[in-house]
């Protein structure tokens, strides 16, 4: 007979010996019971497994509820979320990072407000723990208005999968699963559709959950090399774009084009680098660019720049600049 869970945490792991300890600590020692826990080794080469084996030794009451699931090659974090889910089999998902931890009435206090309200999605605020510092940081405000609740997360600044429970039908009946090819932007990309999906929400105003800033090997938090660079630039391009998509076939895009474009324009920023960019940035998602003034989501600086790039009055000074830059590397070139 299966057993019946509450929740189904998801657990993606990639070279994490040094953080699973203090993350599976605070999922194994939640007060809400019934939890199945998922842990997906996604081609570590590191202690990972191991770290986390001794680990379950601490707590045997845990072991007939946990599972543990290898990728043979490092597929990237939305792979893993998608092969966890496959397992899944509690009545809401939660996916944590393993780098991350929970405040140990976290699962409580969510799965409790879900119950109580019914809600097929419900979130919290968070912590962003620096090497000397705790940020609180809060979420959106809920409401049963899915319209302009998805205008307020989409222009939000941090769309994570880890402050929110969402009922395991939302992704099971709508077939919802993270775009596979894409681990950076992915948590909104995911979050975004399951909101569209769900008809009822809640916010619990408590910060219940500790992002690890502090990380150094996290990819938002690392020092990027020029092709992770390109990657990351073009993934959370390549979201948004899907995104705009998925609202333009469900007939939504119409009522959220505003705050679509901001993220869109926020996502072109990578091609104002060069007006070559130009004909490149005009082709995507054109009608964005009425919106630049507007948007919340990039700095003056980034908008000076996007107006120079729609501008045809202002290309001849861009060809300007480029011609100069390239004569003074010559120049330097030469002398060495």
């Amino acid at each position: 007979m299966q057993k019946y869970y509450k929740i189904s945490v998801i657990v993606p792991m990639y070279n994490v010996e040094k953080y699973i300890t203090k993350c599976a600590q605070s999922l194994f020692e939640q007060t809400l019971d019934n939890i199945e826990y998922i842990f997906v080794d996604d081609g570590s080469t590191d202690s990972t497994i191991t770290v986390l084996k001794n680990i379950l030794e601490r707590y045997p009451n845990k072991k007939n509820c946990v599972r543990i699931v290898q990728h043979d090659k490092n597929k990237g974090v939305s792979s893993a979320r998608n092969t966890g889910l496959k397992y899944a089999q509690g009545a809401y998902i939660y996916y944590c990072d393993a780098d991350d931890y929970l405040e140990r009435n976290m699962l409580e206090q969510l799965y409790n407000t879900a119950n109580r309200t019914d809600a097929d999605m419900v979130w919290c605020d968070f912590y962003m723990d620096f090497k000397d510092d705790t940020k609180y940081c809060s979420a959106i405000t809920a409401g049963n208005d899915k319209i302009t609740l998805l205008k307020k997360y989409i222009s939000y600044g941090w769309n994570v999968v880890w402050n929110t429970l969402v009922k395991r039908n939302i992704y099971i009946d709508n077939n919802l699963h993270s775009y596979k090819e894409y681990n950076f932007c992915e948590d909104y990309g995911l979050m975004v559709r399951a909101m569209f999906f769900a008809n009822s929400y809640a916010y619990v105003k408590q910060a219940l959950y500790h992002y690890n800033h502090a990380n150094t090997n996290s990819l938002v938090n690392t020092q990027l090399n020029k092709n992770e660079i390109k990657k990351t630039f073009y993934d959370e391009l390549a979201i948004n774009l899907l995104i705009v998509d998925f609202f333009k076939q469900h007939n939504l895009y119409p009522k959220l084009e505003k705050e679509l474009s901001w993220r869109i324009l926020k996502a072109k920023r990578g091609y104002l680098t060069s007006f070559k960019n130009r004909k490149t940035y005009m082709q995507l998602c054109p009608e964005s660019n009425k919106y630049i003034d507007s948007n919340p989501l990039c700095s003056k600086k980034d908008k000076f720049c996007q107006k120079i790039m729609i501008s045809k009055y202002w290309s001849w000074l861009l060809n300007i600049i480029d011609f100069t830059v390239s004569i003074k590397k010559y120049f330097t070139n030469k002398k060495i």
